[in-house]
């Protein structure tokens, strides 16, 4: 017979576990920028079989000196590695799959080591699993989190059991973390301080660490200065109070505010019958929290103090010994009512998307084409965002050239000459001026508008430069007239 711990154990995992259905399910993941992934990966894989890429891409190469070319290489190494047996679409949910798994493994391991309860820890977890950031498709940055947990255990380990097997493993993880994403690997950097503060260890080989971490900050130190090239947003404290609410973001505003709310009082209660037994998680956490309230919002690198936010949450926790009492587990069923809700949506978000979204279209565009996509899905909400990079997916069929892929990135590519274009969104942005600007450059250059979404005055805007060969659900397909107008 299961004892009632273990079942609270299996049943949190299995929990955990759920919204990996629907990405096993459906074809179409509704994660923003999973598509741009997707066609840039796509690109990569047949980079050296196709000179039409080879004409219009340059690849990046790895270079010694500049050790942030080594960055942001997880997804792209594990996909290439193994599109000998799987193609790309299934490899990137394997990805996926296999986030969700170390997360939960990692969390397994640290509350473990930490004596903490695994179930209460795991259900606190689950909403920052499935973040905003999650929806965002952020996907090298989400596979480094169970990667700095690990890396958490390992420093745990090593302190009570002073074994050098462990500092061979925070340097592996430490290898892996920065393969992944720099901001993460300097997430543990200030773990490491705040953790050498309050431990007061006295152990060389850590210094060692922080000698070699600097040294890999000192030489990217132009990634960190480059932050502030971008225009940033300065919000007021208001809105930063609002955007605490991030790991809900994607969901409509008042489902939002439920979830904001019901895990802001799960969290208070559980922070009532708790007491901080880990200081150096409390000072990591208020570390990042401070960093969250001081940084602008800066939408150009995908929210660098949103993402500071999610570390402050994710760490928190771990600060905590937690009473077993009545408070704590209603704090529980609140949590599970949070759950739910974001179980919920996400199932509709991704059986919704699927039934709009379609690449039928695909079949009518000539090889080695070049595709102008336009977004018109209305109005700017979170509903709008799978649809953002969601042409990603036709080049999975095709060999077409789009002037909105992800480039400059490390280890990627980068566009030899990139086709004139108006901004991304500008639908979205209400620009519609920019895009009717641009339209003799769109006849001269591009052989189909990819249209997603159904805008009459777009069609109007495009209309005397081309038509319609092919539509179906929000999708539309126009062949661009060179010799109209």
């Amino acid at each position: 017979m299961f004892n009632n711990a273990l079942k609270s154990k299996i049943f949190v995992v299995v929990l955990c576990l759920l919204p990996l259905i629907p990405i096993w399910y459906y074809d179409y993941l509704p994660l923003q920028d999973y598509a741009n992934h997707f066609a840039l990966l796509n690109i990569l894989s047949s980079y050296e079989q196709s000179d039409f890429y080879q004409k219009h891409f340059q690849l990046v190469p790895m270079r010694v000196l500049a050790p942030l070319t080594y960055t942001y290489v997880t997804l792209d190494v594990f996909v290439n590695t193994v599109s000998t047996f799987l193609d790309i679409d299934t490899a990137m949910k394997v990805f996926l799959t296999f986030y969700v798994i170390f997360y939960i493994v990692s969390i397994f391991l640290i509350a473990f080591q930490l004596q903490i309860r695994f179930d209460l820890l795991m259900i606190i977890q689950i909403p920052l699993i499935y973040s905003c950031l999650f929806h965002l498709g952020f996907l090298n940055f989400l596979f480094s989190i169970p990667l700095l947990l690990f890396t958490f255990f390992a420093v745990e380990r090593y302190e009570m059991k002073r074994n050098k097997f462990y500092i061979v493993l925070i340097g592996i993880l430490l290898v892996l973390l920065y393969f992944t994403h720099i901001a993460t690997f300097v997430v543990f950097y200030i773990f490491l301080i705040c953790y050498l503060i309050t431990k007061r260890l006295k152990a060389k080989i850590f210094f060692l660490i922080l000698i070699i971490i600097s040294l890999f900050l000192i030489l990217n130190l132009d990634f960190f200065f480059s932050m502030g090239k971008s225009a940033m947003l300065k919000e007021p404290f208001l809105d930063k109070i609002i955007w605490l609410m991030f790991p809900f973001a994607y969901q409509p505003y008042k489902l939002l505010i439920v979830s904001s709310v019901l895990f802001i009082l799960a969290i208070y209660i559980i922070i009532r019958n708790s007491y901080f037994s880990r200081k150096h998680y409390l000072i990591a956490s208020i570390f990042f929290l401070l960093i969250y309230f001081i940084l602008p919002y800066k939408s150009s690198v995908g929210g660098i103090d949103v993402r500071a936010l999610l570390f402050s949450l994710v760490i928190l926790p771990l600060s905590l010994d937690t009473r077993n009492n009545r408070p704590v587990d209603f704090a529980k069923v609140i949590l599970l009512a949070v759950i739910f809700i974001n179980f919920s949506w996400l199932f509709i978000s991704f059986s919704d998307f699927n039934k709009n979204f379609s690449i039928r279209c695909a079949g009518e565009i000539e090889e080695r084409s070049v595709v102008l996509p336009i977004i018109t899905i209305k109005p700017q909400s979170p509903a709008t965002r799978p649809y953002l990079n969601s042409w990603g997916y036709f080049s999975g069929h095709r060999e077409i050239l789009t002037p909105y892929l992800f480039t400059g990135s490390p280890v990627r590519i980068v566009y030899k000459h990139k086709p004139p274009a108006p901004h991304q969104w500008w639908i979205l942005s209400n620009k519609i001026e920019e895009g009717k600007k641009y339209i003799n450059t769109i006849q001269e250059t591009y052989d189909y508008i990819l249209l997603i979404g159904h805008d009459a005055q777009v069609q109007e805007i495009i209309r005397p430069i081309s038509y319609k060969t092919c539509s179906d659900r929000s999708v539309s397909l126009y062949k661009i007239e060179k010799d109209k107008r």
